[in-house]
């Protein structure tokens, strides 16, 4: 499913659909083609039409993932660009995996981000409004009420942090999102 690094207009043009979307439950996996399915219900759309419940792939499986980016959970919050998995319009995977993957995270104050932790999206676009890049303490705080695992992950990132991850603010990331629907 890696194909290239995409910037977040990129990335918005080139997905059949773009939501913050809540994991669900784990269906199962394809060890063939190392890929793992997930319930995922839709909590804001913007862009496409996607069904308010719907399969979330995921590239990776129990034999195989990559570094620092671990399978999904329950509960676990995203921001995902995604492609119709096998045109059926009930599963789809995110158009590069973790490179065009945003988790959902939180300030203290509770206001909502979307999380680079690769740093790959926000390398492609720096001119995007409401982008922020948090040290590791900020980072550390963030992400203190996130999933276990992917804490972990990110946390283990930390140091890369300080110069390479970015968080995008909600509101600012819907007003970009609502000028390339327009475009």
């Amino acid at each position: 499913m890696f194909e290239r690094y995409y910037s977040i207009s990129d990335a918005f043009q080139a997905a059949d659909a773009v939501a913050r979307v809540t994991v669900g439950d784990w269906q199962g996996e394809d060890l063939r083609n190392w890929v793992t399915f997930f319930d995922a219900s839709v909590q804001e759309s913007y862009k496409g039409d996607l069904p308010r419940n719907f399969t979330l792939v995921q590239g990776g499986c129990s034999e195989a993932t990559s570094p620092d980016y671990p399978l999904f959970t329950s509960g676990t919050e995203l921001l995902v660009f995604l492609r119709d998995y096998d045109g059926s319009g009930e599963k789809y995977h995110p158009i590069t995996d973790y490179n065009t993957v945003l988790y959902v995270v939180y300030d203290e104050a509770g206001g909502r981000y979307f999380l680079d932790s690769f740093g790959t999206m926000s390398a492609q676009d720096t001119c995007v409004p409401g982008r922020t890049t948090p040290d590791s303490t900020q980072l550390a705080e963030m992400t203190a009420d996130a999933d276990p695992v992917l804490a972990e992950a990110i946390s283990s990132r930390a140091e890369d942090c300080d110069s390479g991850c970015c968080a995008y603010a909600e509101s600012a990331l819907e007003d970009y999102f609502s000028d390339l629907a327009k475009r």
